[in-house]
């Protein structure tokens, strides 16, 4: 028995503890036995069904396997349409059957290993319809991720599709059988054309990635590298997940460099729901549970939304005075100083700002107006959109097609834009693009590179005796494009607008988000809460004089 087991209390011994506690429980779970081992007992309870489980927004029936060993419960849940109740009975019996023959149990896949078979257990093994599969031809992460990608590539949209392929690819070079010799030069090329769902649906089974139709003869040896060496999904285990995660949290050209937390998030919820959509289909154990639970500590936050940091915050002056030094320094000239007064005081995102066309402005002669944000441009290239979807054009962030939201023009910025679009629209249609460079649409890396990085160092110049990334710089002078769209909430909290109508015109998804960004700046909020509590503490009489 592996050292600390001893915590455990058989729920079947009969012996009366107290409720634990949070401490008490996290305690126990630290001592959980990672390694496999010879157990003494093992207790394997009825199949019977589970309470039916939700997916894809119906309810399915489950059926639950339950097991003892050794004092430590465990539990396997086999759902359709990829599992049944002769599966679920399989399992027990292979439980039950690995016991008797003095196999180990290993705690992290939950079954017993075949000390003669890698890979094999005494549960649900890879055996087809007609009888066992040899072990060179079970499915494997290369034709897994294929197939995957495939059956999703409808459900999502442009940006979600190029993420998830640019994952699986690392997933599918990277997770190899032990010994893999050096890949061909040109198996990040293949993976590209592989991954795409046009190529035809492919075989099971290790091989299959070797018999996709059409496969260029320069692909030839790349695809009977990845058929040989990729790695068999019943061996992926929770190491190997976690050393394959942890290479890719540093840029990959500069390894000095760690990767932002949202562009990780995105990559490892991309591998997790391959792996568990993998596992599932193909009846082998999922490995990620176990990397949870032995990351919990160290990698899983709880997740939270930075506040702004209020030293960040333009005022109204500032964004003004922002706006005309992008027309001064840089070298777009003038046709810019709208574009950044609408991100600056009307809070739309940049790409929003690219997409505002000429009927979505309602400008009156005097007074403050109206604007309508409802798209943006794609980043995306044409290889992840579908037949029948924009190729220039995609919605607003989390919102979908032909959703929009109306934020307010103030009066001076009202009567800006009519100046705008008498210098620079004449003569345009009314769905026109209110922004336009040389005749096209705002390129946003251009805009950056030749007329926001020269503005915001002229007007906020960082310190020269010190190095450009020492934290002693004037934070204004590292301002980015992000830092507009807080100016405008900025104003509208300042000027007393109620926290609900904010969220609508900034387009937040709820307001708790708003206000987890935002509640630092609300005026006021600091020095209220200073003078309630003296007047607290005023009314108790505390302190020397009681």
């Amino acid at each position: 028995m592996p050292t600390g087991q001893s915590a455990a209390v058989p729920p079947s011994s009969g012996i009366s503890i107290d409720p634990p506690t949070i401490e008490a429980v996290r305690r126990l779970e630290r001592q959980r036995p990672i390694e496999p081992w010879i157990p003494k007992h093992c207790s394997v309870f009825p199949v019977k069904p589970g309470k039916k489980t939700r997916r894809n927004g119906k309810e399915v029936p489950c059926w639950d396997v339950r097991w003892r060993v050794d004092g430590w419960e465990f539990q396997m849940r086999f759902t359709r349409p990829s599992g049944t109740s002769e599966m679920a009975t399989k399992w027990a019996e292979g439980l039950a059957r690995g016991f008797v023959l003095g196999w180990a149990f290993d705690p992290v896949s939950r079954r017993f290993l075949d000390p003669d078979e890698r890979g094999s257990f005494a549960g649900v093994s890879p055996v087809a319809d007609d009888g066992e599969e040899p072990a060179d031809n079970r499915p494997t992460v290369a034709t897994t991720a294929v197939a995957y990608l495939r059956r999703r590539w409808r459900r999502w949209k442009p940006k979600s599709r190029q993420a998830a392929v640019r994952a699986l690819e690392r997933a599918c070079a990277d997770l190899l059988r032990a010994g893999a010799p050096e890949a061909p030069g040109n198996l990040g090329a293949y993976l590209d054309w592989l991954l795409q769902p046009d190529r035809g649906e492919p075989a099971s089974g290790a091989g299959a990635l070797a018999s996709v139709p059409e496969v260029p003869e320069e692909f030839r040896a790349a695809a009977d590298y990845l058929s040989e060496w990729s790695l068999p999904l019943a061996d992926l285990t929770w190491q190997i997940l976690e050393a394959f995660l942890a290479r890719y949290e540093h840029n990959q050209r500069s390894p000095d460099r760690s990767v932002s937390d949202a562009t990780t998030q995105r990559f490892v919820a991309d591998v997790r729901q391959f792996v568990s959509d993998a596992t599932t289909r193909n009846e082998v154990v999922d490995p990620w549970p176990a990397l949870q639970r032995m990351t919990r500590a160290s990698k899983a936050q709880p997740s939270r939304v930075d506040p702004v940091d209020a030293e960040l915050v333009l005022s109204p002056e500032q964004v003004w005075a922002l706006a005309r030094a992008c027309a001064e320094h840089g070298s777009w000239g003038d046709v810019v100083i709208c574009f950044v007064l609408v991100m600056g005081l009307c809070g739309l995102r940049p790409g929003e700002a690219i997409g505002l066309r000429i009927v979505d402005l309602d400008l009156p002669d005097t007074g403050p107006g109206w604007l309508r944000a409802w798209r943006s441009p794609l980043d995306v290239t044409k290889r992840w959109l579908d037949r029948d979807e924009d190729p220039d054009w995609g919605p607003l962030k989390r919102r979908r097609i032909g959703d929009s939201r109306r934020p307010p023009v103030p009066a001076n910025v009202a009567q800006e834009l009519k100046r705008h679009l008498a210098t620079f629209c004449v003569g345009a249609k009314s769905t026109s693009l209110v922004f336009l460079h040389n005749g096209e649409r705002f390129d946003m890396d251009a805009f950056v590179r030749e007329v926001w990085e020269p503005a915001v160092a002229a007007l906020f110049p960082a310190d020269p005796d010190l190095d450009p990334d020492d934290p002693g710089q004037p934070k204004l002078s590292k301002l980015v494009r992000q830092d507009l769209r807080h100016a405008a909430c900025s104003l509208w909290l300042n000027a007393g607008v109620a926290p609900k109508v904010c969220q609508r015109w900034s387009g937040h998804a709820t307001l708790s988000v708003f206000l987890d960004v935002y509640q630092g700046i609300i005026p006021g909020s600091e020095d209220d809460g200073v003078t309630a509590v003296e007047r607290f503490l005023a009314n108790r009489r505390t302190g020397p004089s009681s």
